[in-house]
This record gives C-alpha cells, structure tokens and sequence, in this order.
C-alpha cells in the first residue's frame, strides 16, 4: 500500500485468562515513545508522545497476527480492540474470540512463542535532525493513519521508500534554507585581487 510504514514495539505482548465478564484477551504496546530506533538504513527514528492522539478518536484499527488482513483477531468499530496512548506508549487491548487464528495465537502467545508487536502506519507529520550527518534522526510527530496494531513472529524495525523519500526531502530543503551568497573561496580571490590592484 503506498506510503504504509512498519515498526516494530521492543515490549512483549501478553496473554490473559479472564475471568467473570472477561474472556481472553492479549495485551501489549504497539509503539514506544521516545525510544531511539537502530539503524533503520541510513537513519534512526522515535516517536514523539502524542503521535496517535488524534487518530485514535477518528480510526477503525484492526488487530492482525503478522500484519495479515487474513489473521484478524478484533477490530476498533467492533468493540474487540481497544486502544490508549499513556505518556510512555500505545497500549492495545484484544478480546480474542473462539476462532482458529484467536485460539492459535493465544497458545503461541501463553507458551511465549511469539513476544513482539507491529504497527502499520501513515506519517502525517515528522521532523529531522542531523540531516547531513552518517545517521540522520527523524521524529514522527503525527500518524495519519493507523492501520493495525498486533503481535508477529519476527518483530523487526522495517525501513520503507516513503521514510528514506522523507529523509530526502529533508536534505532538499535543507539546501534551499541555506545562505546562497558568495562563496568563502570568492571572497578572498575577491580581496586577494583588490590588493593587487592597490599595489599597482
């Protein structure tokens, strides 16, 4: 899908029996704010706290087993996914059903054969830092889209087109904000050459 970004949460998901009310469920963190990435190819990224706050009052997130649309465990219009953002991360709540992918998912999970969370995304708005250095720092500020949270098998930080064009686009606009008079170089041939023309 164009312009999806992936990224991965360091925290494990949970399993929880339930009791009364409550049937079984899996909770976990779908990002962590202000967690400095590793090098995603080129550059090392974090997410601000605030980044899903208005997003969340407007989306219709699913809960996915490795991002597949065909592994679906809840949903946030349904009631069976909830979501909050704290000061430190999005949390993400899952009422898991009597389904082969719940049942199947809830055993890896207990058994702590899965441990890790993704999210897939849209950008709305990030800010860079260092753009000219080795390793670039980017903050993502504003999601404009949330499309799943959930557990996976392999949690990795996933680097994208859309997230190198964006560091790009940084460096483009970097260079149009810089000073575009005379070179350091042309200045001094420039006073090198009144000197001359003074000693004549």
């Amino acid at each position: 899908m164009k312009d999806l970004e992936r990224r991965m949460a360091v925290t494990k998901v949970e399993f929880r029996e339930g009791d009364g009310d409550n049937g079984p469920e899996i909770v976990g963190e779908a990002a962590v704010f202000d967690k400095w990435s590793g090098d995603l190819g080129g550059f090392t990224e974090r997410i601000a706290p605030g980044a899903f706050k208005d997003i969340l009052k407007t989306s219709d997130t699913r809960a996915l087993f490795n991002h597949d649309s065909n592994m679906l465990l809840g949903r946030q219009s349904a009631g069976t996914l909830e979501m909050n953002e704290t000061k430190t991360a999005l949390e993400f709540r899952v009422k898991l059903g009597n389904t082969t992918v719940a049942n199947d998912v809830r055993e890896h999970v207990a058994r702590g054969d899965i441990q890790g969370n993704s999210f897939s995304f849209r950008v709305g708005a990030d800010e860079w830092e260092d753009i000219d250095s080795d390793l670039p720092k980017r903050t993502i500020t504003k999601v404009s889209e949330l499309l799943d949270v959930g557990p996976v098998t392999f949690p990795a930080y996933e680097s994208t087109t859309v997230s190198v064009r964006s560091l790009d686009e940084a460096r483009k606009a970097a260079k149009k904000e810089e000073p575009t008079g005379p070179s350091e170089e042309r200045i001094e041939a420039e006073n090198r050459q009144r000197l001359a023309e003074l000693e004549v």
